[in-house]
């Protein structure tokens, strides 16, 4: 099926006219007749004005009255020719990829940004109703300016709603997924996450410069805990080592200082597994940590100022707690 715009690139300028040969370009084009359709598909155009994702997107250069419009051509990655020509993605969007190959630092630093647009869209998410295409084939990864767009602007005009074009809770983890699963395969690394509790907070900085002597950081930010008993007891669901007796006391322990915690998601080159599925590396940190520092802490409870993924299963669930 031909896609919904013509697209030409010209000195560095994009530009797309709708493909009277596609069944839904003719229907936004009857749809743009009325001046009130007109005037918001020139709004939802210029998404790049909204708050907390306008930063992942693009903004037009010029918008006509019969649907077209120009955008700077952005020199990037598609975050799509990341994955196999196999890939269940690709087929889906009818798409040939390229089969990138990336280097370490290329990997490590799409992976930063994918994990910051990923939180970010979970944000936006909490407060408004998400529109647009979030899906791989869309989002340009900007060489130059390290930096994550969505370049497909008519999306924030056609997809909203029940769309799973923006659907934060299967469609889009799907497809983000699927890129970071390729660039860790291609970069050899794992992710695992990190929470510092409250009772540290003094040392955040210290103990998160003592973890980047070691590993790579590629996400990092405060967390705001509505119900820490809660949040403790799904922390732990996975971890195999806890003793889950003691975790009445830690809650308790915890709910006296302010409701935050710090969270970072690191990479682990060799997590070493034990036939437990946990990583000796991952232990190593967390023993390292606790030893420092909890002669530092006041009525120090075990395990009361940091906690470390066993291994990438559990990183994940605890990456999806945080976002909701």
């Amino acid at each position: 099926m031909p896609g919904v715009f013509k697209i030409q690139v010209d000195n560095g300028i994009m530009t797309k006219q709708l493909n009277t040969n596609n069944s839904t370009a003719r229907k936004i084009l009857q749809e743009l007749k009325v001046a009130e359709n007109l005037k918001i598909y020139k709004i939802q155009l210029n998404s790049h004005s909204l708050p907390i994702i306008g930063q992942f997107i693009e903004k037009p250069i010029n918008i006509k009255d019969n649907g077209n419009y120009t955008m700077k051509y952005i020199e990037g990655l598609n975050l799509m020719d990341i994955l196999k020509k196999q890939d269940e993605k690709c087929f889906i969007a009818g798409w040939d990829s390229k089969e990138l190959k990336l280097n370490f630092e290329t990997g490590k630093d799409i992976l930063k940004h994918l994990l910051y647009l990923e939180n970010k869209l979970h944000e936006y998410g909490k407060i408004y109703s998400l529109r647009g295409d979030w899906f791989l084939h869309n989002l340009i990864y900007d060489i130059k300016k390290t930096q994550i767009y969505n370049v497909d602007l008519e999306g924030f005009y056609i997809y909203y709603g029940n769309s799973p074009m923006c659907d934060l809770k299967k469609y889009i983890p799907s497809q983000f997924n699927a890129c970071k699963k390729e660039i860790l395969n291609q970069i050899n690394s794992n992710i695992f996450t990190i929470i510092l509790w409250n009772p540290a907070e003094k040392y955040y900085n210290e103990i998160e410069n003592i973890i980047k002597d070691e590993f790579t950081i590629l996400f990092n930010s405060e967390k705001s805990i509505n119900n820490m008993k809660t949040f403790v007891d799904k922390v732990y669901e996975l971890d195999v080592r806890c003793h889950k007796p003691y975790l009445p006391k830690k809650i308790e322990i915890l709910e006296k200082y302010k409701q935050e915690v710090q969270f970072l998601m690191i990479l682990i080159d060799n997590p070493k597994y034990d036939k437990q599925n946990v990583s000796h590396t991952a232990v190593k940190l967390k023993e390292k940590i606790r030893g420092i520092y909890k002669e530092k802490i006041e009525n120090y409870y075990k395990d009361i100022i940091i906690h470390v993924a066993d291994n990438s299963i559990e990183a994940e669930n605890i990456f999806k707690l945080t976002l909701h």
